[in-house]
């Protein structure tokens, strides 16, 4: 019988697997409030705390990114100690969901065909109007070429963003890898930007996502690879 020990450093497949299946079953229902936007919300606030306790540099977003990652991690692996004492049955459930909550299969197939639908009828404001919401840059004049260009870019990047790392995570450390991984994921979309007010505070944070992204993008690329090879399309 696997152990709460064996659990943590490898979790089961099956667990993995019902995962899965519930985000493709049921994705991220809008009345559930996302721990990615918890994160997001508890990244502002520490920021400004830290902004005000200490200048601005590399260092203090260091510490800034150390004390959100330990904290989000700690508590997801709280929750898994915890739910898991209470009675394995509701570990378990716990695991599935909390895994299933940080990917994004369902939201990620659900994008990518609604814009197609509106391009295949013709409904090019409304796909310039889609693709926006999922893209930091201007569609307001954007061709159908333009909005494939920038759907198929999306989907990539969230391909390993949103389904192979935390997979990769979830597999190395069930709840607490998953949300380890998100949070470190978050903080870049939240301060990893090359601005004035970012370079320095979210240096941290953008090198460490590239970092736990350096294996499962380039599993990415050779998923993509083998997956065009076999439905016989441009490896290009």
């Amino acid at each position: 019988m696997m152990t709460f020990v064996n659990f943590f450093i490898l979790p089961a497949w099956g667990i993995i697997a019902f995962a899965v299946c519930l985000d493709l079953l049921i994705g991220d229902p809008p009345w559930l409030y996302h721990p990615v936007r918890a994160i997001g919300s508890l990244s502002t606030t520490l920021e400004r705390l830290f902004r005000a306790l200490m200048a601005s540099t590399r260092l203090t977003g260091t510490l800034f990114a150390l004390f959100v990652i330990s904290l989000v991690t700690g508590v997801a692996l709280a929750l898994t100690w915890v739910s898991f004492l209470i009675h394995p049955i509701l570990g378990t459930l716990v695991q599935i969901i909390g895994i299933a909550m940080a990917l994004a299969i369902h939201s990620l197939a659900n994008e990518g065909w609604v814009i197609k639908n509106l391009l295949v009828n013709n409904q090019i404001e409304e796909a310039r109007e889609r693709i926006s919401l999922i893209v930091s840059r201007d569609m307001s004049e954007a061709t159908p070429h333009d909005i494939i260009r920038a759907l198929l870019e999306t989907m990539t990047e969230n391909l390993s963003d949103g389904i192979i790392a935390p997979l990769c995570f979830a597999m190395i450390g069930g709840l607490p890898g998953v949300w380890f991984y998100k949070t470190i994921n978050t903080l870049d979309s939240m301060v990893g930007y090359k601005n004035e007010q970012y370079l320095e505070f979210g240096w941290f944070s953008a090198k460490l996502d590239d970092v736990v992204n350096l294996i499962p993008a380039r599993i990415t690329g050779v998923l993509m690879l083998l997956t065009s090879l076999l439905l016989h399309k441009n490896t290009k």
